[in-house]
């Protein structure tokens, strides 16, 4: 299916086209939420930032717990063998690597 993403992706448009790394949502909730309703064609209100930013505050993340996997040790995967697998991906659009193997 990544594949046939990286593959296809030129049919679309690139101004119908909004890539988010999952990365840049953690990090800007908000942020990225707005550049979503931007692109969109929707001009964020003030209200509805006030509204996300409330709804962030309220429902902070971590707030009930969280998991953290070890892929090695939980799921019996080799890391670096899955880095590999995915490189095509991971390369493409340029993942950070969040753990180290």
């Amino acid at each position: 299916m990544l594949r046939a993403y990286i593959r296809d992706r030129s049919v679309a448009p690139a101004d119908r086209l909004l890539e988010l790394l999952f990365a840049e949502i953690v990090a800007d909730d908000v942020g990225t939420a707005q550049r979503v309703l931007a692109f969109a064609g929707f001009e964020p209100s003030r209200e509805s930032m006030a509204d996300m930013r409330n709804y962030m505050a309220s429902h902070p993340r971590g707030r009930d717990g969280r998991v953290v996997y070890d892929m090695a040790g939980d799921f019996n995967l080799d890391v670096a063998a899955l880095r590999e697998r995915f490189r095509f991906y991971t390369d493409r659009f340029d993942v950070p690597v969040e753990v180290e193997a």
